[in-house]
């Protein structure tokens, strides 16, 4: 920050008058159901009996209550769960042994980006090129050589909301549940269960803050914002040099093909090779242009994918430039 802000801060009080003011989104002595799959509702006797109906739960000498203590441990395996499991409070509250981990299968056709972060994607204009290490009888990337630029967009990923990304989404689901919770707060009467409707719009519209992200990414594209308390209002400086991007020029990075990004190193490269037992004669590579489309298929893949450079740029190289020597000799 460029200079420092004082910000009053008044003594709790008991009443009930306050505690309908404590809490950040939601008034204070508001009560909700959370499902399993990360539906909040307001509570009400209709709202448990439609859970306990799709659960198909009839008997209820089944249901059991238990207490838990949630902590940051806690609270950071329910984000990491929302992402890739259908059931993160099972998953982690009970302590479930096997915890859904990223899958390929319909990965992109769970998400659908081609019409919502970035606008008119046709344009090609903030294109940067990378090149493809690519195994032709798996027809898999197995690792890119990348300049900065490329690895900047990737960091960028990182700064953008999980609320921008699913406004972006247009009902496009993950592997997930993460929409339900967006999904939750288009549902909520912001009168009646959240403090203001401003709150709502910062939950289903967040803005990225200005300067933290890549210069031709999709940082470009939202609105800057303001962090208000309730006396001052001030906007959050740019940091030095981020317009530049994240990292310093010149500079070169391998990317595998599950995004571990690392220095170029010719033997860290081949060591790739000799990890998925790949001989050389089995490799093509090409360079392909990365612009706006192939961003948002690269978020796309990145939140749902173990394999984002195979699902986002298999589609650009040619069918005939795949056909190994064991595929020719046939």
């Amino acid at each position: 920050m460029s200079r420092i802000v004082n910000l009053s801060c008044q003594a709790p009080s008991s009443s009930e008058s306050d505690a309908r003011n404590r809490g950040v989104f939601v008034k204070g002595l508001t009560r909700f159901v959370v499902s399993d799959n990360f539906q909040v509702m307001p509570v009400s006797t209709s709202a448990i009996i439609s859970i306990l109906t799709k659960l198909g739960v009839m008997d209820t000498d089944t249901i059991e209550e238990r207490t838990f203590d949630i902590g940051v441990t806690e609270v950071l395996k329910l984000l990491q769960c929302s992402l890739v499991s259908k059931t993160p409070l099972t998953d982690v509250l009970l302590a479930r042994e096997e915890v859904p981990e990223l899958r390929n299968e319909d990965s992109l056709q769970r998400i659908s980006l081609t019409h919502g972060i970035l606008e008119n994607q046709s344009e090609r204009n903030g294109e940067t090129s990378v090149t493809l290490v690519v195994c032709k009888s798996k027809k898999v990337v197995c690792y890119a050589e990348a300049s900065k630029d490329f690895v900047d967009l990737l960091f960028s990923f990182l700064t953008i909301p999980l609320a921008y990304l699913m406004n972006g989404m247009h009902g496009g689901r993950s592997r997930g549940c993460i929409s339900h919770l967006y999904n939750s707060v288009t549902d909520l009467d912001a009168k009646k269960y959240l403090k203001s409707n401003e709150i709502k719009e910062i939950l289903l519209n967040p803005k990225i803050v200005p300067g933290s992200g890549y210069k031709n990414s999709f940082s470009e594209h939202a609105i800057k914002t303001k962090y208000e308390s309730s006396k001052t209002s001030f906007p959050i400086s740019t940091m030095n040099g981020m317009h530049g991007g994240f990292l310093q020029d010149p500079a070169m990075f391998t990317v595998t093909d599950d995004l571990v990004v690392t220095p170029i190193s010719p033997i860290s490269d081949l060591s790739l090779l000799e990890k998925f037992k790949i001989s050389l004669n089995d490799i093509y590579v090409c360079e392909v242009q990365v612009g706006k489309e192939e961003a948002c298929r690269l978020l796309a893949a990145s939140s749902v994918s173990e394999s984002a450079l195979t699902d986002t740029f298999m589609r650009q190289i040619p069918k005939d430039a795949l056909i190994s020597d064991v595929d020719a000799a046939w």
